[in-house]
């Protein structure tokens, strides 16, 4: 199996939770090559295909059956966020590409926005009672008072 096969199977196993990129399977596969877990060969068309070896197979069945699997603290409880930021990204691109002044200026500011949502929700305590739309669920407002895009001081950063 070639790396990207690999990459693809982590997808897969994960439910779309875990795609690693390149910039970390290869180097994890050198290091498991190096330490006789795996073996690499190149194909006929220059792909360089892994194979586990015994000892990695022993380094399989000394693992725990009951542990969860590595992937397993990828797993989302709720919407996988992964498809909603490819099509958002898919959006921006073309936005960018064929939009307007106009629009590009009105998706940016979106963005700002969003970006600032986002900070706000990860800055949130776990299990905070805030309502799934950011609010607090009484007036419409994050409750501070302040209805402006957090970070919005008025003045010009740029």
């Amino acid at each position: 199996m070639h790396g990207y096969e690999i990459i693809e199977q982590l997808e897969d196993r994960s439910g779309g939770a875990w795609r690693p990129s390149p910039g970390s399977i290869y180097p994890a596969l050198r290091r498991m090559e190096a330490r006789g877990l795996v073996t690499g060969d190149d194909d006929e068309q220059g792909k360089r295909i892994y194979a586990i070896t015994e000892e990695g197979h022993g380094r399989v069945a000394e693992r725990d059956p009951d542990a969860p699997a590595p992937w397993d603290h990828f797993a989302e409880d709720g919407p996988s966020l992964r498809p909603l930021g490819m099509e958002i990204l898919s959006q921006v691109r073309q936005v960018g590409r064929f939009g307007t002044a106009d629009q590009r200026l009105r998706a940016a500011d979106i963005l700002e926005r969003a970006k600032a949502d986002l900070y706000r929700v990860m800055a949130e305590p776990t299990g905070d009672t805030a309502d799934s739309d950011g609010t607090d669920g009484t007036d419409g407002t994050d409750g501070t008072g302040d209805d402006s895009p957090a970070g919005d001081t008025g003045a010009d950063a740029g």
